[in-house]
This record gives structure tokens, sequence and C-alpha cells, in this order.
């Protein structure tokens, strides 16, 4: 077995299996060919190398049920496929029955369908790959593979392990490329959206920049207009103070030319007083003669006259003192007045009524002058 290479079928053995009662070959290690007329068994061969290493039915696609290829009268079939390998060949049994029970073994030992398939996968066997394995009625399958699936099978079955994974890893990265193409036209169409938002935003950026100026500006025009009209006011408030001043000193003046009227006025009170005072003597005086007392009571009378005249211009001083008071305590009222309701938008008013105050003071001291 010189030319024999790891996991190459050396014998094949069948026992009640479709046409079979009992067969046993020794395929040679270099080309195989099994020649026969129609019927005579040469697919049912084929037949049991794939079942016997594990594959699956329908890769046949001649039966459905695993119990159509038991021989017609019997119960069980059993199929034996050699694998050569160093240092021991591997021998695999699987026998099942027309209940569809099937059992493994390999070299003698029972296993599971498991064990099998991985045995099968580590000698690189590959029932179920149309390019290394074409039964008869898969024919046309393998006609309609296209040129991806027959690359991809072709490397599954002359290829080694790492170069159907590299294979598989190019795919892979393939596929993973067009996605991040796709991803990457997605993120770039964002992009240029994202780009169009920001110059958007950019815009109402600087239009709500250019109205912050704006109110910044308004802003401070009303802090100067403010300024403007405080000044103003501090203004017109001295003025209206200057001319409260002058009014107090006019004041001032009128109470300093009044002192002395009120000095003769309390001479005369004096005068009074001693006129009374002396009448009141004469009157107690009865001892005289009357003419004397026609003289005394004339005199009397003269003077009563007197006094009655003096007590009159001291009436009309004081009555006019009096409303000279009133007219000062008036006008201070007015001032004050004034002073609380002071306002901007009247001022014009303010100054004709102060401008008519000072006449009307010059009349009140002329008149007491």
């Amino acid at each position: 077995m010189e030319d024999f290479k790891e996991g190459m079928i050396v014998r094949i053995f069948c026992e009640d299996f479709l046409t079979y009662k009992s067969i046993e070959c020794h395929p040679c290690a270099k080309l195989n060919m099994i020649v026969g007329p129609n019927g005579t068994g040469k697919s049912s061969l084929v037949n049991a190398i794939v079942l016997g290493l594990g594959g699956k039915i329908n890769v046949i696609g001649r039966a459905k049920q695993l119990s159509a290829y038991v021989r017609r009268g019997c119960q069980t079939a059993k199929i034996q496929v050699e694998l050569y390998s160093e240092p021991r060949n591997y021998v695999i049994c699987r026998t099942f029955t027309v209940d569809n029970r099937n059992n493994w073994w390999i070299n003698g030992e029972h296993v599971s369908l498991k064990q099998v398939e991985t045995l099968i996968k580590k000698l690189n066997i590959q029932v179920d790959n149309l390019c290394q394995f074409l039964p008869q009625d898969r024919v046309q399958d393998f006609a309609k593979m296209d040129s991806k699936q027959l690359l991809e099978n072709t490397l599954k079955t002359v290829g080694s392990t790492e170069v159907v994974d590299l294979h598989t890893d190019l795919k892979e990265l393939r596929e993973e490329e067009l996605k991040l193409g796709v991803k990457t036209n997605e993120k770039r169409k964002q992009l240029e959206s994202e780009k169009k938002k920001i110059a958007r935003l950019e815009t109402e950026v600087q239009a709500i920049k250019e109205r912050e100026e704006t109110l910044k500006a308004v802003k401070m025009v009303e802090k100067k207009k403010a300024w403007v009209e405080f000044n103003d006011i501090e203004k017109r408030k001295k003025e209206v103070l200057l001319d409260r001043n002058k009014i107090l000193e006019l004041k001032k003046t009128a109470e300093k030319d009044l002192l002395p009227y009120e000095k003769e006025i309390q001479e005369t009170k004096e005068t009074m007083k001693l006129v009374e005072k002396s009448i009141n003597k004469e009157i107690k005086i009865g001892g005289e003669n009357s003419s004397a007392m026609r003289r005394k009571f004339d005199g009397v009378s003269n003077t009563d006259d007197q006094i009655h005249s003096v007590r009159n211009e001291l009436q009309r001083k004081l009555d006019t003192e009096m409303k000279r008071t009133q007219r000062i305590s008036s006008l201070e009222e007015e001032i004050h007045r004034l002073e609380s309701v002071i306002d901007l938008r009247k001022e014009a008013t303010l100054e004709k009524q102060v401008s008519q105050l000072y006449p009307q003071m010059s009349n009140k001291n002329n008149k007491i002058s």
C-alpha cells in the first residue's frame, strides 16, 4: 500500500444492501472503474460509500427513507468502509434496519454519528461536495452551480483546510467591505447633511450675534438717555432750589423790613396803656371845676380821638401784617408743594408759577414799605 494516501478507501463491504446479499471489493490507489450492464449494482456500490461515510440520504437523491436501502426480504443492512491511515486503518461500520434505526462503529468500537463525522472531516472526505463526489442522480444539480459555488466546492475538494478558511475569511472580509462601503456612503451623506445644517446654524448664530449687538447698542443708548435726563433733572432741580432760595431771601428781607413796624406797634400799645391809665386817673379826680373838667373832657375827647385813630392805624397795620404773614405762609406752602411735584413735563408750568410769584412778592413788599 505504498501508493495509498491518508483517507483513501482500501475496502468496501456490503451485506443485505439493495441488490447485494454480500459483496466485498478492494479499490486500488489509482483510478477505479466499475463496469457492468444496467441494474447490476454499480450505483448501489456508490450509494454504499456515501451512506457508509456518514452522508445524508438527500446527497444520493435516490430514496427518502433509509429503510429503502435494506435488501428486500431482510431486516438489517450492513456497510463497512475501510480507510487508509498510518499506523492503523480506520474501519467504519454502519448498520440500519427497516424501521430506520442506526448503529455506528469505528474499529469495532460503538460510536455516535457525531464521532464519525468528526473523523470524516479530519480526513477531508466530503461526500456532500459535488466537486468531490458526484452521484448519478445529482448531475443536474452540479450543472446548476454558479462560478462562486464551483470555486468554493473546488477549494474544499483540492485545497487544505487553511485555504478553505482563508477563502471563507476573504468572503467575510468582502462582505464586511461592502457593508462598510454602504455605511461609508451613509456617513458621507450624513456628513453632507450635517455640513448643511452647520452652515444654516452658522447663519442663524450670526443673525443672533447681530441682534445681541443691536440690543447692546439699544441698552447703551437707553442708559445714555437716562443719564442725560437725570442731568437735566438735576439741573432743573438746582434752578428750582435757586429760585426757592431767592424767595426765602425775599421773605427774610420782608421780615427784616417789618421789624421797625413791629417796634412802632409795640410802642403804640405802650402809649395806649399810659393814656388809658391817665384817663382812669383823671376820672377819679372829682374835685375839679366843670370848666377844667370840660377842658379835660375835651382833652380827653381829643385824646380819645387820637387813641381811636392810633387804634385804627394799629389795627390796619396788624391786619396788613397778618395778611402778609398769611401770604408768606401760603407762598412757603406753594414752594413745598412745587418741590414735591417737580416733573420734567411740567417744567414750563413751574417756571411760569415761579415767575408769577415774583410780582406778587414785589407788590407785597411795596405795600409793606
